[in-house]
C-alpha cells in the first residue's frame, strides 16, 4: 500500500512541476562540490592526502 501511495504522489509532483514550465523557456543550474581525504599507510607511516573538486554547470530549453 505504501508503494502505491508513493507512486501516485510522485506522479502528482511530476505533473505539477511539468505544468510550471512554458514552451521555449530557458533554465540554468548546476552544482559545485569539494571533497578531501587523508590516510596513513601501514608500510612506513607515510601520510597520503587528496583534494577533489567538481563543477557541473547546466543549461536547457523547454521544448514541450
Amino acid at each position: 500500500m505504501k508503494k502505491i501511495t508513493l507512486l501516485f504522489s510522485g506522479i502528482l509532483v511530476l505533473q505539477l512541476a511539468n505544468a510550471q514550465v512554458q514552451k521555449g523557456s530557458i533554465f540554468t543550474g548546476g552544482s559545485f562540490g569539494v571533497s578531501s581525504a587523508s590516510t596513513k599507510t601501514n608500510y612506513n607511516n607515510d601520510q597520503m592526502s587528496g583534494l577533489n573538486w567538481t563543477i557541473a554547470p547546466q543549461i536547457g530549453k523547454a521544448i514541450q
